[in-house]
């Protein structure tokens, strides 16, 4: 990150690497790919849930890096980072800011009460007053793709210059990972079966029997044994900002305002080569890839014929 954050790079960039995770990653079947979007333990589920909860009066959250401090090296500005939905954010950033170079700044996931765009406008009136002016650097996290787009929207209304890392944040990959759970009532019995790891067949039949969301997660939280009223509270919390999200996810569509920033695809080695083809800039000149092994050509004949952009 420190490094394409100080290059000059251009406006679409495509970095493979290796991940230890990924080793198998085509023996794994397409359903269970979602695992590294949501939250993967009870624990982690509990952890999104209370993130749910919590009220602030900021949505931005200054942690600390190997940087002195925002300002104090004006040359270096803050990154901020818009995380996923797969764990408290806390847990998914902390080990990547003891890493960072640049000032970090995590920006706080919007209770689902707002749209996407409103949260944006919320969140880039805090941002200004952290740094008033750009270039800003927005770093969306599998999820946060979506609202780090926006944000960058908002700015580009403001006259202001970004630079946008999506980190498995492309907005297609997202929306054909998550419709692997289904659509309507079978969506909502993936998501509590598959978070609450309910693997019995008699208790997934009976809760696509139930009527709406909140008995079918009131029924599947009767079936975790050992577990505290106050656990069982902050998961369904994260049960239903899951849900939420996802379907703020699956709603999103490509905006007309035009983005005309840098915009850089980080991916992990294995992973699928369709983010690099379907995410593409508003620019007239061609793109150059960057990855980790020998280039796609078919990849890049397939970027060349512009196809729909974001």
């Amino acid at each position: 990150m420190d490094r394409l954050l100080s290059s000059r790079s251009p406006p679409f960039v495509y970095i493979s690497l290796s991940h230890k995770h990924n080793k198998n990653f085509k023996e794994v079947s397409s359903y269970d790919e979602t695992i590294h979007f949501l939250p993967s333990s009870l624990d982690a589920l509990e952890g999104v849930g209370k993130d749910f909860l919590s009220k602030a009066k900021s949505p931005l959250v200054v942690t600390p890096s190997l940087s002195p401090g925002i300002g104090l090296v004006p040359e270096v500005p803050p990154i901020f980072i818009v995380p996923g939905i797969q764990d408290q954010i806390e847990k998914v950033l902390k080990p990547l800011n003891r890493n960072l170079m640049y000032p970090t700044v995590w920006i706080k996931l919007p209770d689902c009460k707002l749209s996407l765009h409103e949260s944006a406008v919320n969140i880039v009136k805090h941002m200004r007053s952290l740094q008033p002016v750009g270039p800003y650097n927005i770093v969306g996290v599998l999820w946060g793709g979506i609202l780090s787009l926006e944000i960058a929207r908002v700015l580009k209304s403001q006259d202001q210059k970004t630079k946008i890392f999506l980190l498995d944040g492309a907005p297609e990959t997202s929306q054909s990972l998550v419709r692997l759970l289904g659509t309507g009532d079978e969506l909502q019995c993936n998501l509590i079966t598959k978070l609450l790891d309910i693997e019995s067949n008699k208790v997934q039949e009976e809760i696509i029997q139930l009527p709406d969301w909140k008995s079918r997660v009131d029924y599947g939280l009767s079936a975790l044994k050992n577990i505290s009223p106050k656990k069982k509270h902050y998961i369904a919390s994260g049960l239903e900002a899951s849900y939420k999200r996802i379907g703020q996810l699956l709603n999103y569509k490509p905006n007309e305002t035009l983005l005309y920033e840098e915009v850089h695809l980080v991916r992990t080695q294995g992973a699928p080569e369709d983010d690099n083809c379907n995410l593409h800039k508003y620019r007239k000149r061609l793109a150059r890839t960057l990855s980790s092994r020998p280039r796609d050509t078919t990849c890049e004949n397939k970027r060349n014929q512009g196809k729909k952009i974001w």
